[in-house]
């Protein structure tokens, strides 16, 4: 466990510096203030933690309205090292293609799924029937509604990591997450996405999340109309060793080829790479160098 927390530290920390060189070359900072990872409050206000363009400032705002006090203090608009900015950047571009064939090809490529048609997308995302059932609060950082080609609905759940590791146990998750006749472990086994046990390596600080996700997408494929499938990506930085060793970790403990089929570990590099040809969305803004200058060292 100590070379996890080394490994996620260095990263964090050449994440910090690499956001702090990007505040310089952005914003107007006090000297001395390099080593910050909050923007300062009129930058903030000014939405500079996000692509300058309407499309991208109206999701952000359209998702999550607020004054231009709050966005000066809010951490989504201020925080550039935690990932909750991230989804509206790397996915907010792609809005004015949605129902497009372009984009449908992108998704079908990357994810290797026969998809015909994108309908929507929506950010910090749970439909309402599989959100009560689970009842815990999660949702999706970015959610996709596509059909296959043969006219099925298949839902995309998507969770995006930066500089994060782990997270610690809520004050009742752990319980809720070994009890045995709780929610998650009737849902894995009903599922046909794990095997009999595998809750017992799921139920960790470092794979409940991604558990907690998979099983969200399994409470949308059995309990929403119409969803005929389902699949949960995991995205993040190649750098981030710690989110790269626990994907895998996590992808071995599913079934072949059900739960297999239902996963899908993504780096940014890859993401941005597949995405090259949309680049051209926002007009006049590269967004993909946009991503790749920001994000990646």
């Amino acid at each position: 466990m100590t070379g996890r927390r080394t490994t996620i530290a260095e990263f964090r920390e050449r994440a910090r510096q690499h956001q702090a060189a990007w505040m310089r070359a952005t914003c107007n900072l006090p000297p001395m203030q390099y080593a910050h990872v909050l923007l300062p409050p009129l930058d903030a206000e000014a939405g500079r933690n996000f692509i300058d363009h309407p499309v991208v400032l109206n999701a952000v705002s359209g998702r999550f309205p607020s004054s231009s006090a709050r966005r000066a203090s809010s951490a989504l608009y201020r925080n550039v090292l935690r990932s909750g900015h991230v989804p509206f950047n790397l996915f907010g571009p792609l809005i004015p293609l949605m129902g497009r064939p372009a984009l449908a090809e992108f998704w079908s490529s990357l994810l290797a799924l026969p998809i015909r048609h994108v309908s929507a997308l929506r950010f910090e995302h749970a439909p309402d029937e599989a959100h009560a059932y689970l009842a815990d609060g999660t949702k999706f950082d970015a959610y996709l509604e596509t059909a296959l080609d043969d006219g099925r609905r298949l839902d995309i759940g998507i969770e995006v990591k930066y500089s994060e590791g782990s997270y610690s146990w809520g004050r009742r998750e752990k319980r809720r997450m070994h009890a045995s006749g709780s929610r998650y472990r009737t849902l894995s086994q009903s599922s046909g996405l794990y095997g009999p046990v595998a809750w017992r390596d799921l139920a960790t600080v470092h794979l409940k999340q991604m558990w907690r996700n998979q099983l969200l997408g399994a409470a949308v494929r059995s309990r929403v109309p119409g969803v005929a499938d389902f699949v949960y990506v995991h995205l993040f930085p190649a750098g981030n060793r710690y989110q790269g060793q626990n994907a895998a970790r996590y992808s071995g403990l599913l079934t072949r080829p059900a739960g297999q089929r239902a996963f899908r570990a993504i780096t940014y590099e890859i993401y941005l790479e597949a995405a090259r040809p949309l680049s051209f969305a926002l007009g006049s803004i590269d967004w993909v160098e946009y991503c790749q200058r920001r994000y990646l060292f």
